[in-house]
Formats: structure tokens, C-alpha cells, sequence
């Protein structure tokens, strides 16, 4: 409010934020003296409550905010946001979520390797070897994908995926 405007706007159920609150606080009384104005509010937090005149000159240094926030927001970031916090728990509702999303069809024993193993292990640390064919890269990017979807923030260290080829050269 500019300094001198129409006080009359400063009523109950409005929230108000000032200089002369620590807090924003939601408006319960406000009785005119004159040209002074008497406020009583209610801390948003705290819920302490406060008692305060203000003289003339004051009223310009409180900012009015509505009671309810308004839902003018970005509905596509909404929509985004939602999303990401469903696909975030999704894995608690669905053990199999990644495979869910997977544009694959893997073999029953690697779906009991990772999720009947692999995932149950406190600390995932193994050596995936099985015959040519069988299926461990599947298994390896299935088990990865799988703890990056169930915790972002998780680190995969040490992941080395040889192929056959590579090991017979080495020997």
C-alpha cells in the first residue's frame, strides 16, 4: 500500500506482511482510530498472536496478499512435475517398473537374476558371468537401470561389461 492510500483494505482474513512483524501474519481485527488503524493478527507459523497501531504514515510499508494462493501456474510444469513424482515411487507399487517402461522382453532367468538376487543384496556387488547368449548385458542395463530409477541420486561405480570376445583375448 502506498503511503496515504485507503487503509479500509487492511480486513480479516487477509494476509499482510510488514516490517513491524516477523512473520506474515493473517489479519483477525482491524478497527480504524481515526486515522490511525489497530491491527490484531495471527503469525501464519507460529500462530502467536500480535497487536499493533499503526499511525498514518505507516500503512504504505504493509503488503496485502490474498488469503488462498491463486493456481495461475504452468500446467504443463505441473503435469511434468506430477509425473516425475509418480515415476519417482513408482517402484514401490510395481517391483517390476523398469521393465514395465522397457521396450524389451527378457528371459524369466534374468528377471529372477536381478530382482529375486541382484536387488535384494544390501551392498550390489557381484560378478555376472553365464554362458554366450545368455543374456548378462541384458541383465547388467536392466540392473542399472533399475537403481537409477529407484534412487537418482545413487552412484554406479565398477560397472565393466566385457564381451566373450574380449575375454578370449585376453587370456
Amino acid at each position: 500500500m502506498e503511503p496515504g492510500e485507503n487503509i479500509s483494505k487492511v480486513i480479516p482474513d487477509v494476509i499482510v506482511t510488514s516490517p513491524f512483524f516477523p512473520e506474515p501474519i493473517e489479519i483477525i481485527v482491524s478497527v480504524s482510530l481515526g486515522e490511525s488503524l489497530r491491527l490484531i493478527g495471527k503469525e501464519l507459523a507460529s500462530a502467536q498472536v500480535h497487536e499493533r497501531i499503526l499511525t498514518p504514515n505507516q500503512p504504505g510499508t504493509i503488503q496485502i496478499s490474498p488469503k488462498d494462493k491463486a493456481f495461475d501456474g504452468d500446467a504443463t510444469r505441473f503435469r511434468l512435475g506430477v509425473e516425475a513424482m509418480r515415476l519417482r515411487l513408482a517402484y514401490e507399487y510395481d517391483p517390476y517398473f523398469t521393465l514395465s517402461i522397457a521396450r524389451m522382453d527378457p528371459l524369466p532367468h534374468q528377471l529372477e537374476a536381478v530382482y529375486d538376487y541382484f536387488l535384494k543384496l544390501p551392498r550390489i556387488k557381484f560378478l555376472l558371468a553365464d554362458d554366450p547368449g545368455a543374456g548378462k548385458t541384458i541383465m547388467a542395463g536392466l540392473l542399472i537401470k533399475e537403481l537409477l530409477d529407484r534412487e537418482p541420486l545413487i552412484r554406479v561405480e565398477h560397472c565393466h561389461i566385457g564381451a566373450s570376445a574380449v575375454l578370449e583375448a585376453s587370456k
